[in-house]
């Protein structure tokens, strides 16, 4: 009798915690964010502010390379989508949101490059 309880528990504690982990990976990323690139074997960082109202963003990306750029974007199923619009033509940053609580994805460098990324929360 014992045996025949113990397996639907544990069971339940597992569907249980994958809810909770899904929780964390869809909840609100609004806060600063330190984003490492990779563009074919160069580095380069950047901090970006976001700020999150549902499945809409909004922040402001700070980079070596291109300076301070206001952008907008979208975050659904832990899929992120933003653009940064400069005058050489648009920066188009995806990702997703990883278990660890960091995301990962690409960003193409309008047409010229496509670097990689990981950017994990500072605070």
């Amino acid at each position: 009798m014992f045996k025949n309880l113990v397996f639907p528990v544990i069971k339940v504690l597992i569907v249980f915690s994958s809810f909770v982990n899904a929780s964390i990976v869809m909840g609100d990323i609004s806060g600063e964010w330190n984003f490492s690139l990779n563009v074919q074997g160069q580095s380069g960082s950047a901090v970006a502010t976001i700020r999150q109202n549902d499945e809409e963003i909004e922040g402001t990306y700070v980079g070596q390379r291109f300076g301070t750029v206001d952008f907008v974007g979208t975050i659904v199923d832990g899929e992120l989508d933003f653009q940064l619009n400069l005058d050489l033509g648009p920066i188009i940053y995806e990702g997703r949101l990883q278990d660890d609580g960091s995301i990962k994805g690409t960003a193409d460098l309008a047409g010229m490059a496509l670097a990689n990324f990981v950017a994990t929360k500072s605070d």
